[in-house]
């Protein structure tokens, strides 16, 4: 009997998935991972908030773990978001109180560790990364970090690798019933992390936003800053030389942009700079998340946002969560996946449209965002409120969430959103 639950991408979707397919029963699971380790380190990572949504659904995937209590502790609530432009105008608070902000890696580690829980019903291969899928055959090839080939023939395959996903478009190259959209973010980001606790005038429960610099605080005492690199930004900041002269222009450069941001760095955090990574991504849009009634779209493969939503890790762990309640609504595996494409579709098309109108900023955009602050108190909170403001206790779909956004903007010409 062929039992066996194949989930490519080791990711917050990809662990999420593999514990929503153990707790309704199935006791065959296996994750492959191209990365050779588990890393949690933070100079391996990126800032992110946790919002209701997000913390919510990892609950319901712990089920009645202990780890839901380490969950309580992973980040440091924050209060406000504080938007300043130019030498240090203040153009907005954003208000919350009911996010964490926290890191990707923490957050994967939580669902990595539960993982390994399970009484080895779930299995994690690293080193082995996914190279093709044959639908018809319901094969998968992946290869490992020592070149060796494997093929694998799951009852179901999980794509939880990623905007770049291989296991997506070899799906959509054998299915010319899935469309998949693409956008470039047009930004890229790079992070600088602080020694502890560093001495600061910065309020730990807020998050700011000065120029493109985002600066936020971790639980463990260290502070962060991802520098927006667009195309139009300094070539030294896409360099991987840590050279004197990079490093002074880096100090200028943040010296002008956020001030106090550079006070939280020392030279050598300056200098380690230019050898992290740079991250990018892509909207992605697709037209359904089942594929041959055996193949499961999550995550980024599905929806891949933008940093600016906030709702990255939180959709891909609702999409799990949401899965598994797919499974628990159904008699079998195969109706369940039906309804979780016909409960789940219609969100991540709208998360994605969301996504979308931020990578494509229109005048006609900055203006609505402009009216809407004005007129908040007759026309109600706006997309970002229900998010993770303080209206976000109480989770909205995706769907209603953007149907709610169209309603407000319609009088303005409506948002910038893709072209079907």
């Amino acid at each position: 009997m062929n039992d066996l639950i194949l989930i490519s991408g080791g990711g917050p979707a990809g662990y999420g998935a593999s514990l929503a397919f153990n707790n309704v029963g199935c006791k065959n699971i296996l994750v492959l991972e191209g990365r050779p380790d588990m890393n949690f380190d933070l100079e391996n990572s990126y800032p992110v908030g946790l919002n209701v949504r997000g913390q919510n659904s990892i609950k319901y995937l712990l089920g009645k773990s202990e780890l839901t209590h380490d969950l309580e502790k992973i980040g440091l609530r924050v209060d406000d978001w504080k938007i300043t432009v130019g030498p240090g105008i203040n153009v907005a608070n954003f208000e919350s109180g009911l996010v964490m902000g926290t890191s990707r890696a923490e957050v994967t580690q939580i669902l990595y560790r539960e993982t390994q829980r399970r009484n080895g019903e779930i299995r994690v291969l690293f080193g082995h990364k996914v190279k093709s899928v044959d639908l018809n055959r319901k094969e998968v090839t992946c290869e490992t970090k020592d070149g060796e080939i494997k093929v694998f023939n799951p009852k179901f395959l999980i794509a939880a690798d990623g905007y770049r996903s291989v296991t997506r478009d070899c799906l959509a190259q054998q299915d010319s019933s899935l469309k998949v959209q693409q956008w470039p973010w047009l930004l890229k980001f790079r992070v600088l992390l602080s020694e502890f606790e560093p001495k600061t005038e910065l309020n730990p429960y807020t998050h700011y936003i000065q120029n493109q610099v985002y600066t936020s605080k971790f639980l463990n005492g260290r502070w962060s800053a991802s520098i927006s690199i667009k195309e139009d930004s300094p070539e030294f900041l896409r360099s991987t030389d840590p050279s004197d002269k990079n490093v002074d222009d880096l100090k200028k450069y943040l010296k002008k942009l956020a001030p106090k941001s550079l006070d939280l760095f020392k030279d050598d955090e300056l200098r380690k700079f230019f050898t992290r990574s740079i991250f990018s991504g892509s909207v992605t849009k697709v037209s359904k998340l089942i594929v041959g009634n055996w193949a499961v779209l999550l995550g980024d493969a599905a929806h891949s946002a933008y940093p600016a939503t906030g709702e990255g890790i939180n959709s891909a762990c609702e999409d799990c969560m949401v899965l598994q309640k797919s499974f628990e609504k159904s008699s079998n595996l195969e109706e369940g996946l039906e309804i979780f494409n016909r409960d789940r579709i219609e969100d991540a098309n709208a998360l994605s449209d969301m996504a979308y109108a931020l990578t494509r900023p229109t005048f006609k955009g900055g203006l609505q965002m402009i009216m809407l602050g004005i007129f908040k108190r007759f026309i109600g909170p706006s997309k970002e409120d229900l998010l993770f403001g303080k209206e976000s206790s109480v989770t909205k779909r995706y769907s209603e969430i953007v149907e709610y956004w169209k309603r407000q903007t319609n009088w303005l010409g409506g948002p910038n959103l893709p072209k079907a």
